[in-house]
């Protein structure tokens, strides 16, 4: 599952800060309930954790 739906592209910040998320290997936990956890304008939606 994506971790977006209708949101377009990155930043070149966020992608750094995935870069280093990845370089530390860090864990990704379970989400449990809702498929996200941010609802924003246009029907966009993320997984914010």
């Amino acid at each position: 599952m994506s971790e977006r739906r209708n949101c377009v592209g990155l930043l070149n910040g966020s992608k750094a800060f995935n870069s280093f998320i990845d370089d530390c290997k860090v864990v990704d936990l379970l989400l449990t309930g809702k498929k996200f956890t941010w609802f924003g304008p246009n029907n966009k939606m993320s997984r914010l954790d």
